[in-house]
């Protein structure tokens, strides 16, 4: 579990990023969404919204729900992002975020007031991740869940032949 991106990109020998610069406004659930090799779909009930907050555009819902990424095809072995609460007008708001990586239900879960509160996992053994739940605050002022620049990274596969003999390079 990584909660530092910088740490988390350097642990990755590659990755992809979806900073959801092409998206604005209202969009039906599930939203399909494609990045370099990765098809993953965004749901929550009621719809899906995007918007500026803290400077860069998010993905989030449309009611105070949890918003689930469900990855369908790329097999990402890890999976990172900034995750946070907004309001209606995309204001941060302070309180708890959860977010579950799912399978084992890796969950990880603070009270920020930050668009740039980091959550990374990566599996080591190449078991890829087939879904994120992230969980909005609840009680108080509504909030809604938010994901910006969702990071995915590859799942290669063992190659025995560097495990037998690590001094060979790629």
């Amino acid at each position: 579990m990584y909660t530092d991106r910088a740490a988390f990109l350097a642990a990755l020998s590659s990755s992809s990023t979806d900073n959801y610069e092409d998206l604005n406004g209202f969009y039906t659930s599930p939203l399909s969404r494609t990045i370099s090799g990765y098809i993953y779909d965004a749901a929550a009930t009621g719809g899906l919204y995007t918007g500026n907050a803290g400077g860069s555009q998010v993905l989030s819902s449309n009611n105070s729900v949890a918003l689930t990424l469900n990855f369908t095809n790329g097999a990402p072995t890890a999976v990172g992002g900034y995750f946070f609460n907004t309001d209606f007008n995309f204001n941060i708001v302070n309180g708890a975020i959860t977010v579950t990586a799912n399978p084992g239900a890796s969950v990880q879960s603070v009270v920020t007031s930050s668009a740039t509160n980091f959550f990374g996992w990566l599996d080591d053994s190449g078991t890829p991740f087939t879904s994120l739940v992230i969980v909005p605050a609840t009680g108080g002022s509504t909030a809604y869940p938010a994901v910006d620049d969702l990071v995915l990274y590859p799942f290669r596969g063992r190659d025995a032949r560097r495990e037998r003999w690590p001094h060979l390079s790629p």
